[in-house]
């Protein structure tokens, strides 16, 4: 749900909200970044060649000293922690007899800990969140920066960094508590510090993340233990946890918040504030220190079929029909995509006007499908949330080669965020992945990436599996270390 803006007066707002600028500097420093990757691929090149366990040992307890070190000068932090977790990552792997994971592990604990400036002080290299998924224009600023630069997926972001979207631009950014923010398009969104031991007026104890919406769409889940909070120039939206909220800033700065499920709490700096409950939704005028009436929104509409990931043949007239469950909503609109992010650019199917509970299309092209559907209100303020979205996959018979042999899988690292897992990998074209039993997004080509949510602490093993249409399994297992 969104409240409704002037989309060419908005992008020429976001394009004018900070002056880009380019520096002297600029060339000179990406000489330096160029000298050093050639330096430390021949570095890492001779380090990989000459692994032994010994050498993998010793670097763990090295790091172990450092960690120990630091903990005794500042005590227990976000990154000491996910340290810890990386080095316990790196011995399974070095008792697993995975020399290279091992050191790799070993290696980004090390670039956690506290370095020391001249004076003497502790300074901690940290992050506050991660870029996990970009889809058309997406700009970054960087803190006390004044020039723009494209966002790319991993890319970390600190306090006071801004994500900027175009017209047709959507990224997801993951904050080290676990708490997903899907930035919409048209949308200026300034990263706030995170912790992991937030002890202030929501539930005690859990963690917290937060930002501010300068002006347009953000959707925000927290996990189980976190919460979040997002500001705007009208109101402060403080989200509990294992909740999915969204806020909506239109041109004058006033602000629309949304509950889908769980709860927030607004608050007006020096005015009234208000719980909402879930499926409530309230706007706040910039300006105003007044909270409005609460609006109930609708049940979001649940897909029934074809079933997720189903397979459509070409050579059989490329025909699919997709139903949703009735809600008390008279209409609907229905999207069709090439991208999870439901980007503009993206988009092969847009109805908005929808009274029937299905849709019959027809595809023409190769290639991974995504669907998903809204219920509408009288009014925009009245939509519900968009359902989860579901694929289909489509291909002609006998385009992806078929063999005597199990799908081909091959995975990335796993990296872990506390509880939450990012996975990538590839596999056969036309083969259908699970991880931990869930389907992840394949690609035409058989690339693949799932984010996971991982609630028991300790050492766990994610198992991925890869299921051509012949019903062929290949299976791996990958060790990671989750702490709450």
């Amino acid at each position: 749900m969104a409240l409704k803006r002037d989309g060419r007066k908005l992008e020429k707002e976001l394009e004018d909200y900070y002056v880009s600028g380019e520096t002297i500097l600029k060339g000179i420093f990406a000489f330096v970044v160029a000298a050093l990757l050639v330096a430390g691929g021949v570095y890492a090149y001779i380090k990989v060649r000459t692994l032994t366990p010994e050498k993998v040992q010793a670097l763990i307890q090295e790091v172990e000293v450092g960690i120990a070190d630091a903990r005794k000068l500042s005590g227990d932090s976000a990154e000491l922690n996910l340290a810890t977790a990386r080095i316990t990552e790196a011995k399974a792997f070095l008792r697993a007899g995975q020399l290279e994971k091992a050191r790799s592990s070993a290696l980004d604990a090390q670039k956690l800990l506290p370095k020391r400036t001249e004076g003497g002080d502790v300074t901690p290299p940290r992050f506050d969140g991660t870029i996990t998924a970009v889809a058309g224009k997406v700009e970054i600023q960087r803190a006390n920066r004044t020039s723009w630069e494209n966002a790319k997926q991993d890319m970390k972001l600190v306090e006071g960094d801004f994500l900027k979207t175009g017209p047709s631009g959507a990224a997801e950014v993951l904050a080290i508590d676990g708490t997903f923010f899907r930035i919409k398009a048209n949308t200026l969104f300034e990263m706030h510090r995170a912790n992991t031991g937030y002890q202030g007026g929501g539930e005690k104890g859990a963690r917290r993340s937060g930002g501010k919406v300068v002006v347009g769409v953000i959707d925000t889940s927290t996990a189980e233990g976190s919460q979040s909070y997002i500001k705007t120039d009208a109101v402060t939206a403080e989200v509990g946890q294992r909740s999915d909220v969204a806020v909506s800033v239109d041109d004058a700065r006033s602000t629309e918040t949304s509950v889908y499920r769980g709860g927030a709490t607004l608050r007006v700096e020096g005015g009234s504030s208000a719980a909402l409950a879930e499926r409530e939704a309230a706007t706040v005028a910039r300006g105003a220190k007044d909270i409005g009436p609460r609006r109930r929104i609708p049940d979001s509409p649940q897909l029934l079929s074809p079933e997720d990931n189903f397979a459509i043949d070409l050579r059989k007239g490329g025909q699919v029909t997709l139903k949703w469950k009735k809600t008390d909503a008279q209409r609907y609109r229905l999207q069709v995509a090439k991208s999870r992010l439901f980007v503009d650019d993206s988009l092969s199917v847009d109805l908005s006007d929808r009274t029937k509970t299905e849709a019959s299309l027809k595809v023409t092209e190769e290639g991974l499908f995504f669907w998903r559907v809204m219920a509408l209100g009288a009014t925009t303020a009245t939509n519900s949330e968009w359902s989860k979205y579901a694929r289909f996959r489509v291909q002609a018979t006998g385009s992806a080669p078929t063999t005597g042999e199990p799908p081909t899988l091959t995975l990335k690292r796993p990296t872990v965020y506390g509880t939450v897992v990012m996975l990538e990998g590839k596999t056969s074209p036309g083969a259908n992945v699970l991880v931990n039993g869930e389907n992840a997004d394949v690609d035409i080509s058989g690339n693949f990436k799932k984010t996971l949510t991982v609630n028991v602490e300790g050492a766990q093993e994610i198992v991925i599996q890869a299921i051509d249409g012949q019903g062929r399994k290949t299976e791996r297992r990958e060790p990671v270390v989750i702490q709450f």
